[in-house]
């Protein structure tokens, strides 16, 4: 048995995606997810990978970074063809079986994601940054002042076989 998971600020998710999941049953894969390529450097969706975490000293994984975890400089290379290297984007939308997911709970590590909170900005303290409640703009992202740690649905991609 498998379900279907997506992020509930993707709009344009369809739910339940018939092809998705005829494809995962298909593969009879334990864990898929539904990608598209990223066209342009810019595009904020997060990347599908391979990943190796030095400080677990593991072996390379599959596993979705998102874009505001990937270094600006590495995050816009482009490949020989002009587009980015880093073109797998993820898509929000997975499939998962019950017996991976049963599998991948018995390991209590899940990578923790510091994902930028955005607000108000701080007092400025006499440094000349600017006053309380001061929203400043950097990006696309205004205002980021704190951090907040999280795990994603699709962390569990590192349990894959």
């Amino acid at each position: 048995a498998s379900f279907f998971v997506c992020s509930s600020d993707n709009i344009l998710a369809r739910m339940a995606d018939p092809v998705l999941l005829g494809y995962a049953s298909a593969l009879a894969a334990p864990a898929v997810l539904k990608v598209a390529s990223r066209s342009h450097v810019e595009d904020e969706l997060g990347v599908f990978c391979t990943y190796r975490d030095v400080n677990r000293n593991q072996e390379l994984c599959a596993r979705v970074v998102e874009q505001f975890e990937v270094r600006k400089e590495v995050r816009t290379r482009k490949a020989l063809d002009g587009l980015p290297k880093l073109r797998v984007g993820n898509l929000s939308q997975y499939v998962f079986t019950i017996d991976f997911l049963t599998r991948a709970a018995e390991d209590s590590w899940l990578p923790r994601h510091s994902v930028p909170v955005p607000g108000p900005q701080p007092p400025a303290l006499g440094l000349g940054v600017g006053r309380a409640g001061d929203r400043t703009k950097r990006g696309k992202h205004r205002g980021e002042c704190a951090l907040r740690l999280e795990s994603f649905v699709h962390d569990v991609f590192c349990f894959v076989d």
